[in-house]
């Protein structure tokens, strides 16, 4: 029994199959067999197993006698098996039996490897030539027993076997959702799929046609079957070159195609092909389109960085109008009293700067938030958009004019329903669109605003022909502080517009191409409901009345002690705690409280002092902005935003309160008779 050897070729397989690799490719046989190192480990388990049966069946030798009946022989039954198959697949017995003869060899060559003692190896030797004579035999046979009409009938069968087995492989590569382009060792183009064919407009029979050609840059250029992935592709050049010099198996990048339309994202495969015979030397390009889960993830990001920014812009919107308030009061409070002319003219600059700096941080605040507009109504954007290209006039025709530009504005309004949103904001978005687009022709163009009603969208496009973006501007255009202009002519611009149409569940969208122009999309939700609003009617009322005042801010408490005492009687605390020690019910007829108060909030001390005396008025003042359904409008009946744009507004509000307060509290003595 020959353990020692049926062990060695057990362990050796891989040295086996790599042995014979290489007689194969060395004299030719590897352009007529497998590409893929499967099939040839497969065939050495075949010849293994049978092989290591008989080294362990204590058999002394495998010698070949006249009168042995081979057909009882499994080790030449192997051999009939190997000769039909090999026949069907159109392998002649001459090639058949000289790549044969290499696997004998390979097998002989293991034994060399190891140094067994030379009794022992003369051993292996001959039962290794018996065993592969035994095969041969078993070969010879079989290719004898078919006639020539026999093998053409063979051949036909098998010929119509693997045109099916080709179109089934061929269904299936053209099936793949993906781009998949085969490249030869030089990088040429020798096929593509449908979905290839799709992304790259071919046009002509990818199978039957020599030509194999798409529009790239311009509808002129033509792409022929062989020309270089290199040239036809130019997008994965540089990595496909990489990868070739450095004999990479795999790779995987991502690439940003900008087409005429529209900008597309491609997570892109290098695979080299799995060539062990090295006849099919090349590169598989797979293109998945990513470019919805780019949006998705583009959206997100600019989401959470809004969000982030905004976290950070509301404390300091807050603070800023805490100043404000306090700026702003005083001098409307000094223009009420001084009627030098002089002096006027001076309070009024402060006046309106501090106005102007209050409507900034607005609409800085407004550009970060993101909560639904509780005023949306029901409005036109064809109205709107004929509105700001009239409004607009100077801006696009007369200015341009001026220094010799021509603009042309073309509208394509189409009958749309009715969508939701603010006027006003409306305005502003469709305004910043229109700006946008004409500062992006600095030496003419065409601005075109088109409208069209789709499901449950109505959709403005605003279209110029001037400079257009590169891929970092406009992954950035809607985010706060961004610009690419030396001078900030409009506030916060386009990303006011964004927060603005986010909070009416609308959405923009941007494409744009360096020298081709920009469109942005401007999708609405058609209107559907009606929103209501809910006022409290109460009496105005002028008499004098007892006042709480708490506000944290030295500055503004100051402010408002200084307005109010003139017609109420009036208690100032800097917190919470210290007006609960002194409140009682009767006490006061209002109480104007800050939100935002130190350890107890302002809304947590309205419900407080709410519960000891339930007739008490109350009335927020925030530098915050609150929504018309936060919960922390709750414990008040009304409500002033700092800072203070009008100084008859907050003493109105604070007469109403005194008077709602009084009028309670008479209620409440009535019923209690």
């Amino acid at each position: 029994m020959l353990e020692r050897f049926a062990e060695l070729i057990e362990r050796s397989e891989d040295w086996l199959v790599q042995r014979i690799l290489e007689y194969a490719i060395e004299h030719g046989y590897s352009q007529y067999t497998s590409t893929l190192k499967e099939p040839w480990s497969l065939s050495i388990c075949g010849l293994s197993e049978p092989l290591i049966r008989a080294l362990r069946a204590s058999l002394s030798d495998l010698e070949l006698p006249a009168d042995e009946d081979y057909r009882r022989d499994p080790i030449t039954q192997f051999g009939i098996v190997e000769a039909q198959r090999h026949r069907e697949r159109g392998v002649d017995m001459r090639m058949f039996l000289g790549l044969f003869k290499y696997y004998r060899q390979t097998y002989m060559d293991l034994i060399d490897t190891v140094g067994f003692e030379s009794d022992y190896q003369a051993r292996c030797r001959r039962f290794l030539d018996r065993f592969f004579d035994r095969i041969e035999i078993g070969l010879c046979s079989e290719w004898a027993r078919v006639g020539e009409q026999g093998r053409v009938e063979e051949l036909q069968q098998t010929n119509r076997r693997m045109t099916n087995e080709k179109n089934k492989y061929m269904t299936l590569f053209e099936s793949l959702a993906d781009p998949v382009i085969v490249l030869d060792a030089q990088l040429r183009i020798i096929n593509m799929n449908q979905a290839a064919a799709t992304l790259f407009e071919v046009h002509h029979n990818r199978y039957y046609d020599t030509r194999l050609w798409t529009a790239t840059d311009a509808p002129a250029d033509m792409v022929f079957l062989g020309q270089e992935a290199t040239a036809a592709i130019p997008w994965i050049a540089a990595e496909l070159q990489v990868f070739v010099r450095e004999q990479a198996e795999q790779c995987e990048f991502e690439r940003t195609v900008q087409s005429l339309t529209e900008t597309r994202y491609f997570q892109v495969k290098l695979t080299a092909m799995l060539d062990v015979s090295r006849k099919y030397t090349g590169v598989i390009v797979y293109c998945s389109d990513i470019t919805a889960r780019k949006r998705m993830e583009q959206d997100l990001i600019r989401s959470q960085r809004l969000r982030a920014i905004g976290e950070l812009a509301s404390g300091i919107s807050h603070n800023l109008n805490n100043v404000l308030t306090a700026v702003l009061g005083p001098a409307m409070m000094l223009k009420r009293q001084e009627k030098d002319p002089k002096f006027q003219a001076q309070l009024e600059l402060i006046v309106t700067a501090s106005r102007r700096a209050a409507d900034l941080v607005r609409r800085f605040r407004h550009s970060i938030n993101q909560e639904t507009a509780a005023s949306c109504g029901s409005i036109s954007v064809n109205d709107v958009v004929a509105e700001v290209v009239r409004l607009g006039r100077p801006r696009w025709k007369d200015e341009p004019e001026a220094r010799g530009i021509s603009i042309e504005v073309i509208m394509e309004l189409r009958p749309c329903p009715q969508v939701r949103a603010t006027s006003a904001g409306l305005f502003d978005v469709v305004t910043s669109l229109c700006f946008n687009a004409l500062d992006a022709m600095p030496t003419g163009g065409t601005m075109t605003l088109s409208t069209a009603a789709t499901g449950n969208e109505v959709i403005l496009a605003v279209r110029d022909t001037g400079i257009g973006m590169d891929e970092e501007t406009r992954t950035r255009i809607f985010d706060p502080f961004f610009s690419t202009k030396l001078t900030v002519g409009h506030g916060l611009g386009l990303s006011t517009a964004y927060a603005e149409v986010t909070k009416w569940g609308g959405r923009i969208e941007v494409e744009s191409t360096q020298g081709r122009g920009s469109v942005f999309l401007l999708r609405l939700p058609v209107f559907t409901e009606h929103g209501r609003q809910q006022k409290t009617a109460v009496k105005a009322a002028v008499e004098r009345g007892r006042l709480l005042v708490v506000e944290d801010d030295g500055l503004v408490g100051r402010m408002l002690k200084r307005l109010l005492e003139t017609k109420h009687e009036l208690q100032l605390f800097a917190s919470g705690q210290a007006a609960l020690k002194v409140f009682d019910a009767g006490t006061y007829q209002a109480a104007v409280i800050d939100l935002g108060l130190p350890m107890l909030p302002g809304d947590a001390l309205a419900r407080k002092l709410r519960a000891i005396d339930p007739a008490l008025a109350t009335v927020l003042i925030t530098g915050w902005e609150l929504a018309l359904h936060d919960p922390r409008r709750v414990a008040f009946d009304f409500c002033l935003n700092k800072p203070f744009r009008d100084l008859a507004e907050v003493e109105t509000v604070v007469d109403r309160a005194v008077a709602l307060g009084g009028q309670r509290a008479l209620e409440r003595a009535t019923s209690s008779r």
